[in-house]
């Protein structure tokens, strides 16, 4: 039986439309087949448009739990699966969730927007470019023109690169200089918050070199705390190089961080503070008894 449901759960496409196959099985067997299944939001649909017509809906709700569907980090597509149990389940609190979540997706704009995207328009999406659009960003972030961002990150004005060394996507140039709001508003709309340049460093890794404990504290949302780059820093190693002694405290006091964990270069964050001079990063990396 459990060879039938694994070899079920890798076709759902033969049967997520076929309503005697749902119909046959009981709630334990749906259970236990949503189990090994992850579904794409098709197929969640198929699925459930079917079993709303067979099942109760506290059967409904209890069968549910049982599943996972692939958003692809779409926020839309969770926003549909969503939707489709406000209507199908009446539960208030799920249509109180809904309605915040698209609230909070609206792009607020503001008196400077039309000028602001008029100036991003004339920009190509080519590297050239990058230093405009950055300005003009930063220029909207400041000014709360939600608006104009969320327009750059819908026609991918914000994938193009830097010509800088460091190869930058425009999310990891904001936090190589310490603009916690610009990333903010970046990631609100969907930039890839995740991306890494070609070094391999993370906003979080970027955010420890310019210092910015907010943008630190942000990223830590998104970022392992020991996330290595290409040369195995970890964000704790490039604040301890850079001297940034508030930084290091607030990676310090996370739980999970492995405080005396090795760069390719076989140095500990500590050694690497000592070896760069940073005095007030070796302060705080003794206080919390990090070793060399």
């Amino acid at each position: 039986m459990s060879n039938d449901l694994e070899h079920l759960s890798k076709v759902v496409e033969s049967w997520c439309m076929d309503d005697e196959f749902l119909r046959m099985r009981s709630k334990t067997d749906i259970i236990n087949l949503l189990d090994l299944c992850n579904l794409n939001k098709k197929e969640f649909f198929e699925i459930f448009n079917r079993l709303h017509k067979i099942f109760a809906a506290n059967e409904l709700f209890e069968i549910m739990q049982h599943t996972k569907v692939n958003f692809v980090s779409n926020i839309d597509n969770a926003i549909e699966v969503l939707d489709f149990f406000v209507r199908k389940l009446d539960v208030k609190l799920l249509s109180d969730v809904s309605y915040t979540i698209k609230e909070g997706m609206k792009a607020r704009s503001v008196l400077t927007t039309d000028e602001n995207i008029k100036n991003l328009k004339k920009c190509s999406k080519k590297t050239e470019d990058f230093p405009k659009i950055y300005e003009i960003l930063s220029k909207a972030a400041e000014e709360g023109d939600e608006l104009t961002i969320k327009t750059a990150v819908d026609e991918k004005y914000t994938e193009i690169h830097s010509n800088f060394t460091f190869d930058h996507e425009l999310i990891l140039q904001a936090a190589f200089e310490g603009n916690v709001a610009l990333v903010k508003k970046l990631q609100k709309f969907y930039a890839d918050i995740r991306t890494r340049d070609n070094s391999e460093k993370t906003v979080l890794h970027l955010f420890c070199i310019s210092g910015n404990v907010k943008g630190v504290k942000f990223a830590l949302k998104f970022i392992d705390v020991n996330a290595k780059d290409s040369s195995g820093n970890t964000p704790l190693h490039l604040a301890a190089q850079s001297n940034r002694a508030d930084v290091c405290e607030c990676l310090l006091k996370i739980s999970k961080i492995d405080k005396n964990i090795k760069n390719s270069a076989n140095k500990t964050p500590l050694r690497e503070a000592m070896l760069y001079n940073c005095k007030d990063a070796v302060e705080v990396l003794k206080k919390y008894e990090c070793t060399i």
